[in-house]
């Protein structure tokens, strides 16, 4: 099944138009360079991979009070963008970006997973925004090939994208890894 991101407002939109919209069942909104775009929630395994990396990654880091994870939470990133990350981590030293119950300003770490509905603009879009506004590690997370790309800010910049296969440890806490191997496992071919 192929799905379309559908952009409800063309012309720009002001954060606080974006955080006053009620919650939309079944949809993904998110504010992109000040842009409405809404998006339709992803299929089962799209669903489970987000779970399973927000799980092992909140085994490791929250339980062990280096930081906290969140899936699918708003990021107020600055007045133009919102994007709504699959999977979001703020280190402890950070966590007073939470502020009135959302992050204001850059996660440390955060991971989108690929569907049909959107590609572009986690591959390009996000990518660029992630960047420009500083958010330090960054993992692309592709279901049909089961990698992981990440991306880690270097003065400013993400440099060429490294490819993982087996396992992953994050740059930002090298203490904490990620098995994919077994995360391809459990999520199975549904």
């Amino acid at each position: 099944m192929t799905t379309v991101t559908t952009r409800l407002h063309p012309r720009h939109m002001s954060l606080a138009r974006f955080m006053a919209l009620p919650e939309a069942e079944g949809r993904v909104q998110e504010l992109l360079d000040g842009e409405l775009v809404a998006s339709p929630t992803g299929i089962w395994r799209h669903s489970r991979i987000i779970g399973q990396f927000g799980a092992e990654l909140s085994a490791q880091v929250d339980a062990r009070r280096l930081g906290q994870t969140a899936i699918q939470q708003t990021v107020i990133l600055d007045d133009r963008n919102a994007p709504q990350p699959d999977v979001a981590l703020i280190v402890a030293e950070r966590l007073h970006i939470v502020q009135r119950g959302y992050p204001r300003g850059a996660p440390d770490l955060a991971i989108e997973v690929l569907s049909p509905s959107n590609r572009a603009h986690d591959l390009v879009r996000k990518k660029r925004i992630y960047e420009r506004l500083s958010v330090r590690e960054y993992w692309i997370v592709d279901g049909d090939t089961e990698t992981v790309t990440r991306f880690s800010l270097h003065r400013g910049r993400y440099g060429k994208g490294e490819v993982r296969l087996r396992s992953i440890r994050l740059r930002i806490l090298p203490q904490v890894g990620v098995d994919l191997a077994a995360i391809w496992r459990l999520v199975g071919n549904a």
